[in-house]
């Protein structure tokens, strides 16, 4: 397929060949379920298999099963429209979280915090001093186990009104 062709000739390749056929059937038997949807806690049939890379971006049109993923149409359609199109990707496969509180997509810009950890550990303890993050949240973040009495923020000290603070010194109460 020439780049030449009209863009409907070329969106429809390989989707019309017979290896792309079976890859999609092989990759729907190994994965019947739509791979979004679990992660959001839904259970929903997969009915489309999508590039993990679009081919237009570079990727291998017939990848390995882990190159591709199993969706339903409604994922699929928000995964184009945020990413594959060129004309209004905002880069985001995939809005929402799952039911720990972690961004479905693993390509979210704070997923992909994960292979950098001193950036990772710089933000959690930005959150924890400026108190918008508990122990809890920051174990969650990283998928680990709640801790116990981990659900209490910090007050930073220099952003309180001065003489708020009951019992301490100068503070109200006293």
């Amino acid at each position: 397929m020439l780049h030449s062709d009209p863009p409907k000739a070329r969106s429809k390749w390989p989707y019309v060949t017979s290896r792309w056929k079976k890859l999609r059937l092989v990759k729907l038997a190994h994965c019947p379920l739509c791979w979004i949807c679990e992660k959001r806690g839904t259970i929903i049939e997969a009915d489309t298999v999508d590039h993990i890379t679009a081919i237009r971006k570079g990727g291998d049109p017939f990848p390995d099963l882990d190159g591709l993923m199993s969706l339903c149409a409604p994922c699929h359609n928000e995964k184009t429209a945020n990413v594959d199109r060129w004309d209004s990707a905002t880069g985001r496969r995939f809005k929402g979280c799952d039911a720990s509180g972690n961004p479905v997509d693993p390509a979210d810009g704070w997923c992909g915090m994960r292979g950098d950890l001193k950036a990772r550990y710089e933000a959690y303890k930005i959150g924890r001093e400026w108190g918008w993050l508990s122990p809890n949240d920051i174990a969650r973040l990283e998928n680990m186990p709640p801790i116990a009495g981990g659900d209490e923020y910090l007050s930073p000290l220099n952003m309180t009104v001065l003489g708020a603070r009951e019992g301490q010194e100068g503070g109200a109460g006293e």
